[in-house]
């Protein structure tokens, strides 16, 4: 039975590490957005309606509370003008 419980707590614990990286990753990207969409004087309002997405969308995207399809990160980075690349340059 402590075996049983052993194993579950190591599958446990690594599927909560991957969690918690993928999240950090979800932030990085998120604050990546902000910046570059600060820098050019977009507002989240603005940037949301040139990609046609509500403001609140925008936001959990850049609060890095969702995990962001490569559709919707294209869909960003052409609103920023910029190329998808510069989203993961952190």
């Amino acid at each position: 039975m402590i075996t049983n419980f052993h194993t579950y707590t190591i599958i446990f614990g690594c599927h909560l590490r991957q969690l918690m990286r993928d999240e950090t990753l979800y932030k990085k990207i998120g604050l990546k957005i902000q910046e570059i969409r600060l820098q050019k004087n977009l507002s989240q309002q603005d940037l949301a309606a040139k990609c046609n997405f509500e403001k609140s969308n925008m936001s959990r995207v850049e609060a890095g509370r969702v995990n962001s399809t490569v559709s919707t990160l294209n869909k960003i980075a052409k609103g920023l003008d910029v190329n998808i690349i510069e989203l993961f340059k952190f």
